[in-house]
């Protein structure tokens, strides 16, 4: 791979981690905004380091190559899992959730290409990318525990809404500029910028925007009959998830982008309130049950639509899919033992006093706040 598109790939990594910022700075309370800030940094530096090491070790032939292939996906995939645990988990986790994401996802990349005797393509990868870290951030949601004050003792759940609404859903929709870019990235490294390769990208880039339109006008009337009102959250979810679903889709068939759309535009919105109200697991924003529910639609709409254009769709999106799940529930084991250990969540004291003052001592908005530290008690 030209080291001209690796270094792309770095550009749509760190702009990716941009807009996932946006978006958690949306759903993160004022007190905490500063850490959460500070948080993106560090874990984009990490996934940096991650993927470097990763490409050293399993891309001998192509190094730049597999770096760009990794980058982008670790940081979206460090990011979610980041926000599954906004405002009650200890930095320094995600530095090791970085790592051991990093590893994982290059290995199983590895394997399928030693299963297949060729290169694996993007959408393959980003199948087994969405897969792994949106069943991460779920299970990672669920080894930290809820927010303060999410759910209360008779079964019933309150909202806790974020400091900067707008700001999430500008984020939201960079998202829908990048997202789309991830499965095609391969491609423009192997076939340089020719004619084919760039209406791959365009029909691509159109497939995304179709399916994410279709999620988000089918999720915003089925809310609104459902619910009684619009969740800004489902809706910016179900846009992510289809236009992730459709850049995976692609070709070469426009019914399975439209089918996906569909689906996960009912789907997205639905399984975002089961999981929050019944099953009681705190993702704020539901990105990561979202793109693992994108995952699995995409991956099964190209499978069918290749097998039946006599394509086939080997490397196998059945195998990396499964190994989707297995990255994900190694995450999530590894989230549970760190929970067991008590080396995953803060403090209920610092929770309440807010992670900037506590940590930084300094509060993103001090004409809104406090501005006389308190918390010296909390420091060792």
């Amino acid at each position: 791979m030209d080291v001209m598109v690796a270094s792309w790939a770095v550009v749509i990594g760190v702009v990716l981690r941009l807009a996932l910022l946006m978006w958690s700075q949306g759903l993160v309370r004022a007190r905490s905004a500063t850490t959460e800030a500070m948080r993106a940094v560090l874990e984009l530096a990490c996934a940096g380091v991650a993927c470097a090491g990763a490409s050293a070790l399993f891309g001998a032939a192509d190094r730049a190559g597999v770096f760009a292939m990794l980058f982008p996906w670790v940081v979206l995939g460090t990011g979610m899992m980041g926000t599954a645990m906004l405002e009650r988990s200890r930095t320094r986790v995600m530095v090791l959730v970085g790592f051991v994401f990093s590893g994982l996802l290059s290995g199983g990349i590895a394997l399928l290409e030693g299963f297949s005797q060729q290169r694996v393509s993007g959408a393959t990868a980003g199948v087994m990318a969405m897969i792994g870290s949106g069943l991460g951030a779920v299970l990672l949601a669920f080894a930290v525990g809820p927010r303060s004050g999410k759910y209360n003792r008779d079964g019933s759940c309150n909202m806790v809404p974020g400091h900067h609404v707008p700001m999430g859903v500008m984020g939201g929709l960079m998202l829908w500029m990048l997202l789309p870019m991830l499965p095609w990235i391969e491609r423009v490294g192997d076939g340089g910028m020719g004619a084919g390769v760039l209406e791959s990208l365009a029909v691509g880039m159109v497939a995304a925007l179709l399916c994410g339109s279709i999620a988000v006008m089918v999720s915003w009337g089925f809310v609104k009959m459902k619910y009684g009102a619009v969740e800004v959250g489902s809706v910016l979810a179900s846009g992510a998830a289809g236009v992730m679903a459709g850049a995976v889709v692609a070709r070469p068939d426009a019914w399975a982008v439209v089918v996906s759309g569909v689906l996960l535009g009912w789907i997205v919105p639905w399984c975002l309130r089961k999981v929050d109200v019944r099953l009681r697991i705190d993702e704020p924003g539901g990105l990561g049950l979202s793109l693992l529910l994108a995952g699995v639609v995409g991956s099964a709409g190209r499978g069918v639509t290749l097998t039946q254009a006599g394509l086939g769709a080997w490397p196998g999106l059945g195998i990396a899919a499964g190994l989707g799940v297995v990255i994900g529930v190694v995450v999530g084991v590894f989230g549970l033992l760190l929970a067991l250990l008590g080396w995953l969540r803060i403090t209920s004291a610092e929770e309440s006093e807010g992670l900037d003052i506590v940590r930084h001592d300094i509060n993103a908005y001090p004409d809104f706040q406090q501005t006389i530290i308190k918390s010296y008690h909390l420091r060792q």
